[in-house]
Parts: structure tokens; sequence; C-alpha cells
């Protein structure tokens, strides 16, 4: 697993994400060649920000 989607399925599993997680994700998102399951990750993610879901810690 990749460090991108090792650090959104932690988003994810614990609700919250800092500015710190966020920082990180923005970068790895440059270097990180998109895949399926990559592309569906980000999907949930953008999901769950949509809805209200993650809180900001």
């Amino acid at each position: 697993m990749n460090d991108l989607l090792q650090q959104i399925q932690s988003v994810l599993s614990s609700g919250t994400i800092s500015s710190e997680e966020e920082q990180c994700i923005s970068q790895l998102l440059w270097r990180t060649p998109m895949t399926k399951q990559m592309l569906d990750a980000l999907r949930k993610l953008e999901h769950e920000l949509d809805m209200g879901n993650l809180s900001f810690k």
C-alpha cells in the first residue's frame, strides 16, 4: 500500500483530519501515480468531507 492511500485510509478511519494530514495528502497527490484504487479512495475522502462526516483537529 502506498503512502497516499495509507494517509487517506487513516483519515477516513479516524473521522478527523489535521492540517498536517491535509498538507501531507496534498503533497503526496503530486508524487503518486493515480490508479483506480487511489481514485476510489480520493472519491470516498471527498464524499466524507462533503457530507460533513470528517471533523478538523
